[in-house]
């Protein structure tokens, strides 16, 4: 029986993609560096930011241009991540309806975790979350058990009661380190086939279809 839900951000509760690309290229563009359409950044996204920037860089590039760019990237993100981000079609309805059901609900990103806090204050702003945390220096990031051995106190449920909903490889493989049930967002960047060969127990065509099972 799931009894709590935690959710990843991006691809997940957000469709952040074009916002991401735009504030990457833009800082590629300025270094004479070949862009990428935001469709290649769905492949490049879930590690955290300075991942996300090495993977957009050419091959052999000196990776001190990733920690170069990094600061720029932040500062437009910081202006511009809501230009262009919106929730998800039926995610507003999905959070509505397990808080209705008493399902406890909460938030574990590898995105920083100061866009990941204010992000679902500007999107979700009441939403009863239990906790909202993404990545920072004190904690390894996903797929490490760490950021939900930092929470679970909150749920107060055993891990084989909550759901992780997430839309890649490394959520799943979260899911599955954490003892939680491993559950895939066929909507967001990576698709079925990479949620049902890293170990999804479920994959959801549509937000809604959690309600539904639960």
């Amino acid at each position: 029986m799931i009894k709590g839900v935690i959710f990843d951000l991006d691809g997940t509760l957000l469709d952040t993609i074009e916002d991401i690309a735009d504030c990457v290229n833009t800082s590629l563009a300025q270094r004479g560096l070949p862009i990428h359409p935001a469709e290649d950044y769905k492949h490049m996204v879930g590690g955290g930011a300075i991942t996300l920037i090495e993977r957009a860089l050419p091959k052999g590039t000196n990776l001190q241009v990733a920690q170069d760019i990094l600061p720029e990237f932040e500062t437009a993100y910081a202006k511009l991540y809501a230009n262009k981000t919106r929730p998800y079609n039926g995610i507003e309805r999905l959070l509505e309806g397990l808080h209705k059901q008493g399902v406890q609900i909460g938030v574990l990103s590898n995105k920083p975790d100061g866009f990941t806090k204010e992000m679902v204050r500007k999107f979700f702003k009441n939403v009863p979350f239990e906790f909202v945390l993404g990545a920072t220096d004190k904690l390894p990031m996903k797929p490490d058990r760490a950021m939900f051995e930092s929470v679970q106190g909150l749920l107060n449920l055993s891990p084989d009661n909550v759901a992780y909903l997430g839309d890649s490889d490394v959520d799943m493989i979260f899911a599955q380190n954490c003892g939680m049930i491993g559950v895939g967002a066929a909507w967001g960047f990576r698709g079925v086939d990479e949620l049902e060969q890293s170990g999804a127990k479920l994959v959801l065509s549509s937000p809604e279809d959690l309600l539904n099972i639960i």
